[in-house]
């Protein structure tokens, strides 16, 4: 019987682990000839089959998730396309899943952190090499092209989609520079959720820098700001400092440093959020407003090359998804916001994670799910423990 259960909460760990750390690897599908939906929703499914099973279920719990995927398989049906079922149907049940995790299962949750927290010391450690290696001249092994389109190289142990000259930015098994910094971020969030030991968290922390991501250097100014001591502060910014300072006239590092430039307009050079606002109000109508970009998935690489970059702003879940995900959206700052005001101790991660979905807001993407919601659901869970 104990070694059953042992199997079991080992099963669900790996599944929460996989979910959170490997759904969204574009390398382990494209190695393996997977596609996601293949694990991920057998997973979902059996998920949700053992927790009704084993936990009693709330009526209005469940009715309001069959409610909320009844609300976007309409909306799909209107448009006579299944894109919502892939996007979005599966949310409330990963909202559900994550709830369960968190509430029912909080032993497993710690220990699923502290195997995200190996995997991304390993992750940081891996790309610092590969950086190390691409900058003294390595070639790559080899390559793959990524779901849009983008070409992805293996140099030494990490992925990158971006080098310039041998400066390159490792996404680890991921499709970009981005979503690796992404992934640490939330491992570093969760982390302080749960009060784990903190020189780990700022060695995950500063280790993604490496991705020379500006979002993820401005988490990690954050980070100083709220969580360490001030001299730990100034001794880190001044390190930070002085290793920029001796590489801005480096023309590797021209890339980088560009985009602090400011432009005619007075915006930063490196600010491409703002473009994609305006190609979004530039095509906007009243079909998107209310059902997405749907008809953008019948084209080459799912995506109507006449809007432009739309893919990584506040505005991407209304353009992807219609009014029906705006909504989604809005109720995910709103919670976000309240946890700012309820608990000292929650306003570091929810003001990171508030930064973080504004410039990735991927609530429809496998992976992504799950590391939003799981930050959300774990601060909601910290701060109800707090009143007890």
């Amino acid at each position: 019987m104990r070694n059953r259960i042992i199997i079991k909460n080992n099963t669900y760990s790996f599944i929460l682990f996989y979910f959170i750390a490997l759904s969204f690897s574009s390398a382990i599908l494209y190695i393996f000839h997977l596609k996601a939906s293949l694990l991920y929703y057998p997973m979902v499914i059996y998920l949700i089959y053992s927790f009704i099973k084993k936990f009693s279920i709330r009526k209005d719990l469940l009715l309001t998730i069959l409610f909320l995927i009844f609300l976007l398989l309409f909306f799909g049906s209107i448009a006579n396309v299944h894109i919502y079922t892939i996007r979005y149907a599966f949310l409330p049940i990963v909202i559900y899943i994550v709830y369960v995790y968190v509430y029912k299962q909080n032993h497993i949750v710690h220990r699923v952190i502290k195997w995200l927290s190996i995997f991304s010391i390993i992750a940081v450690t891996l790309s610092i090499f590969s950086f190390i290696y691409t900058y003294l001249g390595g070639e790559s092994y080899f390559s793959f092209p990524n779901p849009d389109g983008r070409i992805n190289h293996l140099y030494l142990f990490s992925f990158a989609n971006t080098i310039n000259y041998n400066i390159m930015r490792p996404s680890f098994i991921y499709d970009e520079p981005g979503a690796l910094s992404f992934f640490i971020v939330i491992v570093v969030l969760l982390r302080e959720i749960y009060s784990f030991d903190k020189k780990i968290t700022i060695f995950i922390l500063i280790g993604g820098l490496v991705t020379l991501s500006l979002t993820h250097i401005m988490m990690t100014f954050l980070y100083l700001f709220f969580r360490s001591k001030a001299k730990y502060t100034i001794t880190v910014i001044a390190i930070i400092g002085l290793i920029l300072f001796s590489l801005k006239d480096v023309p590797a590092m021209g890339f980088f440093f560009d985009r602090f430039k400011v432009n005619e307009s007075g915006k930063l050079q490196g600010d491409n959020r703002s473009k994609q606002i305006k190609n979004f109000s530039r095509i906007i109508d009243l079909d998107i407003l209310i059902l997405g970009n749907y008809k953008c998935d019948d084209k080459i690489n799912k995506r109507c090359t006449n809007h432009g970059d739309i893919s990584s702003s506040p505005v991407t879940p209304l353009y992807r998804g219609g009014i029906s995900i705006l909504v989604i959206q809005l109720i995910t700052y709103f919670s976000l916001f309240i946890l700012i005001f309820k608990n000292k101790k929650l306003i570091y991660p929810s003001v990171s994670l508030i930064l973080l979905i504004s410039q990735r807001p991927y609530f429809g993407e496998i992976g992504y799910q799950f590391m939003i919601y799981i930050v959300i659901i774990s601060m909601f869970y910290i701060k109800n423990k707090g009143k007890k």
